[in-house]
């Protein structure tokens, strides 16, 4: 559920991003973290695993970064797990990130 603190965690009781920047937070915990876009330039193929799949920030993120620094003749592997899913509602408030619109 979205509340004033951003999209919000009953099992951990906990947000699963800044409210004041959660897009500039992922990019530079995860994207950064891995040193995208340098990490998967000239290779055929990159893969991502990721333990948590949360609110997918990270693989829309990734996603988006992957389809302005890549050939089209690259290949981008994604998995994730994520033992609490968001439930229709939350999946809704967490695509409403307006960076990531077509």
């Amino acid at each position: 559920m979205k509340n004033d603190i951003g999209l919000y965690s009953k099992e951990f009781d906990d947000i699963y991003f800044s409210p004041e920047d959660g897009i500039g937070e992922s990019k530079a915990v995860f994207l950064d973290g891995i040193n995208a876009p340098e990490c998967w330039k000239d290779k055929k193929a990159f893969t991502v695993s990721e333990l948590g799949f949360g609110s997918g920030l990270n693989f829309l993120l990734t996603a988006k970064l992957w389809c302005e620094t890549t050939s089209p003749d690259q290949q981008l592997i994604y998995y994730s797990t994520e033992k609490y899913p968001l439930d229709k509602s939350q999946i809704e408030v967490a695509l409403e990130w307006q960076d990531l619109q077509p």
